[in-house]
C-alpha cells in the first residue's frame, strides 16, 4: 500500500471523481462535501491475477454476443471493514445479505458508499451517535469492477439475484438501476474475482 501525495495525478483523479460522483439523497440530505485525509494506492498482485483471469472468462462467455471487451467501471464500496478488505481482498462468504442477495455491492455515487462507511442500514456514528456525523473519519474504496453482462432491475428484491447467481445464467453482475424504488445505481457482483482494489 502506497500513500499518494496531493500533487500526484492519481490523487487528483480520485479527488475529482469523488466530487463528481457525490449525490445528495433522501437518506443522506446533509452531505454537501468532504475533506480527504489520505488516499492510498493498493497493490495486490495475486488479487489482480485472479481479476485478469476472471475478466478473460467473462470475455469468452460474452464473445457470442458481439462484445469485443469486458465493461469495467471504477465504483465505490463503503464499509467499516476497509482494513480487512485491503489486507485480504473482498470475500463473498463474509458479505451480508442485502437488497439483492448475498453479494459485493458497489455504487457509482461516492455519497451512496459513504452511507455504509459506518455500517449503513441504520447504524449511526459509534462516537457521536448521529446518522449525519461530519466529524469522524470514514474510509471507502474506489475499485475497478469487471461487469460483464448485467441483469438490470428497477426494484429491490433478493430474488432478483437468482437471475445472476444460478448456474449458466449468462449474467455476471446485477445492476439496480436508479429509478422507481432505487435512489442510486448499484452494481452487485457474486464472484469476488470480479473486483480489484
Amino acid at each position: 500500500m502506497e500513500e499518494l501525495i496531493s500533487s500526484e495525478s492519481d490523487y487528483q483523479f480520485v479527488e475529482n471523481h469523488m466530487r463528481e460522483m457525490m449525490n445528495t439523497n433522501p437518506w443522506n440530505p446533509e452531505l454537501t462535501g468532504f475533506i480527504i485525509g489520505k488516499i492510498y494506492r493498493i497493490n495486490h498482485p495475486e488479487i489482480w491475477k485472479k481479476y485478469v483471469e476472471r475478466k478473460k472468462e467473462i470475455a469468452a462467455e460474452v464473445v457470442d454476443e458481439n462484445e469485443t471487451f469486458v465493461k469495467e467501471l471504477r465504483l465505490y464500496h463503503g464499509s467499516p471493514y476497509v482494513e480487512k478488505i485491503v489486507a485480504e481482498g473482498f470475500r463473498i462468504d463474509e458479505s451480508k445479505n442485502g437488497h439483492f442477495g448475498r453479494g459485493i455491492y458497489f455504487a457509482e455515487d461516492s455519497s451512496k458508499s459513504n452511507y455504509y462507511t459506518l455500517g449503513g442500514s441504520g447504524n449511526p456514528c459509534p462516537v457521536h451517535k448521529t446518522y449525519t456525523c461530519g466529524e469522524c473519519e470514514r474510509k471507502m474504496l474506489l475499485c475497478i469492477v469487471a461487469l460483464g453482462k448485467q441483469h438490470v432491475v428497477e426494484k429491490f428484491g433478493s430474488e432478483q439475484a437468482n437471475c445472476v447467481t444460478k448456474r449458466n445464467s449468462g449474467y455476471h453482475t446485477l445492476r439496480g438501476a436508479k429509478g422507481r424504488s432505487i435512489d442510486n445505481t448499484e452494481h452487485i457482483i457474486y464472484d469476488q474475482r470480479q473486483v480489484c482494489t
